[in-house]
């Protein structure tokens, strides 16, 4: 192979890694493990109910420090971390005149592979098949063409209607949100209406606005139900939000990436955050209905009463579904054998794959956030932005833990058909104030990163952070084998023994990576996850990285 094919394929040198980029993973890497530590010990499919009913004394401590400071703030920041590595990259790829699509497909496409195989044979939680997706989302909203996203919405279609999976859905709508983020970012055309000049984006969606009024209004007079109206109207509200918000916030063009990824990510917390408010300010429940007068019951039709009778029973249905679900799980991963557990994460964790098309776009929008701190220099020279890195830190972790422990006081838990509406409001606050607390942590390292004694002390972390694939991994294997039935079978220990189980392992992949990159160029799983993105195996003892460079010298 010659000196240009090497330039071409060749993976990023340790001298051109970014540090504060390596020490920021390293902290992610022990925010995600405190937080998937506790789904070893309780079924996922439980995830969505909060903290776990009985805990008291130092486990509800710890339990409530975890959501308050941890829960839904350390995947935020691993997301937009994934974001700056995709612009490290391109940025790189760029610079050299190297190739970029086809090595972050063949990248992406080994992610998904290895997301796949975590996900079935060690933990259901995985979520780097979740990755793969959004990084394969944000390729094509930044370098597709329309008919690449047409393409691949048929596939997608065709796939769901063969498997007859519904959830698919979810995934053809994510591909037309990224059109839409798409026009946003690459395409400036305009068009003239009653003299004025409309971006492409904003008119599409304030006809969309406008075809949700009509749409509302017609709802509103055939159904005629109480509370019928009103998720059209927020919907039109929306729709004529982000119309506006389009064409009143395109410049300057560097900052469409970090606005538009912002708005990905909490624009849906923020619409369940008002939908929360307004289904707790509407006075009809089914404790008051009985105080309802006879006249007003009269008006409502025995169609009426059939619906609202059917949407009960459904619900029923689900939460007699999802306990099942729960109680198998518990079965399976705290006694069973590993087979068990395999045939039952193949299924759960594949059928709530395909749901997650909305999930994805949220990641998609960490992810352009990410992008958006490598494209304005502010993680490669983090001095010239330390104004900015202070307003993060000083605003963001105060409002993110403000939103998180007014949720706490809200609800801990989810108490289905008990309190539905309380639920829904505190994670719309908890979730509203992950991404400025989560910016917020990054900000404080980085700032941290300017004093010397505080560099010492978290440089031990940049190692972890450089073979985070790995320690991540090796996090499943251990827990898996640690809590569940077919390994050592401590399921269901306390948080705080969890919370110490935690600090231990992590305590020793510090040690451990520290050693490992002393002798070698990559984790193991970074070196096999760069021989697939390259298509060519380097070297991995930092003594064949030598002897390589000098050859290729000679």
């Amino acid at each position: 192979m010659n000196q240009t094919a090497v330039a071409e394929l060749r993976p990023v040198a340790a001298s051109e890694r970014i540090q504060a980029l390596d020490v920021v993973r390293g902290f992610a890497l022990l925010g995600i493990f405190l937080m998937n530590i506790e789904w070893f010990n309780r079924p996922l499919a439980d995830l969505g109910a909060g903290m776990a009913a009985g805990h008291t004394g130092i486990d509800y401590a710890v339990s409530w420090f975890i959501d308050v400071f941890v829960r839904g703030k350390f995947w935020t920041m691993f997301s937009m971390l994934f974001g700056m590595g995709f612009a490290v990259m391109l940025m790189r790829a760029t610079a050299a005149q190297r190739s970029f699509i086809a090595p972050y497909l063949r990248r992406t496409a080994a992610l998904a592979a290895i997301g796949l195989v975590h996900g079935v044979l060690i933990w259901g939680g995985d979520i780097l098949l979740s990755y793969a997706a959004a990084a394969a989302l944000l390729l094509l909203t930044l370098f597709g063409r329309f008919w690449h996203g047409l393409l691949v919405a048929a596939a997608l279609a065709a796939l769901g209607y063969a498997f007859k999976s519904q959830g698919v859905g979810s995934f053809v709508a994510a591909l037309a949100i990224a059109c839409l983020v798409a026009l946003y970012l690459r395409n400036d055309t305009k068009v003239k209406i009653a003299g004025r000049q409309w971006p492409l984006l904003s008119l599409i969606l304030a006809v969309a606005a406008v075809a949700a009024v009509a749409i509302a209004i017609v709802v509103a007079v055939m159904v005629a139900t109480k509370g019928s109206g009103y998720g059209g109207l927020m919907g039109t509200a929306l729709l004529g939000l982000l119309a506006w918000l389009s064409a009143r916030y395109r410049n300057p063009p560097e900052k469409r990436t970090l606005r538009v990824g912002a708005t990905l990510y909490l624009g849906p917390f923020a619409a369940m955050l008002i939908g929360a408010a307004i289904a707790l300010a509407m006075p009809a429940t089914p404790e008051t209905a009985s105080a309802q007068t006879a006249a007003e019951q009269t008006k409502e039709t025995a169609a009426q009463k059939k619906e609202a009778a059917e949407q009960e029973r459904k619900k029923q249905e689900r939460r007699a579904e999802q306990r099942k679900q729960v109680a198998t799980e518990a079965r399976v991963m705290s006694g069973g054998t590993y087979r068990e557990a395999v045939e039952f994460r193949a299924e759960s964790y594949l059928g709530d794959f395909v749901q997650q098309g909305g999930f994805t776009i949220m990641v998609m929008g960490l992810f352009l956030v990410g992008a958006w701190f490598v494209q304005s220099g502010a993680i490669q020279h983090p001095q010239q932005y330390l104004g900015m890195f202070r307003k993060l830190a000083w605003i963001g972790l105060p409002v993110g833990t403000a939103l998180a422990v007014i949720a706490s006081f809200i609800a801990m838990s989810h108490v289905p058909g008990g309190n539905d509406k309380q639920w829904q409001l505190a994670i719309g606050l908890q979730s509203l104030g992950n991404l400025p607390m989560s910016l917020g942590y990054i900000s404080a390292i980085v700032l941290l990163l300017q004093k010397r004694t505080w560099a010492k002390l978290l440089s031990w972390l940049a190692p972890a952070g450089r073979m985070a694939l790995t320690n991540y991994l090796t996090q499943s294997v251990i827990a898996s084998l640690f809590f569940y039935g077919y390994g050592l079978g401590h399921w269901g220990v306390g948080r705080a023994w969890q919370m110490l189980f935690v600090l231990v392992v992590f305590g020793l992949q510090l040690l451990l990576s520290r050693w490992w990159l002393s002798k070698f160029r990559y984790g193991p799983m970074e070196w096999l996850w760069r021989w697939a993105t390259y298509a060519r195996r380097p070297a991995m003892r930092i003594a064949q990285e030598r002897l390589s460079g000098t050859a290729a010298a000679l």
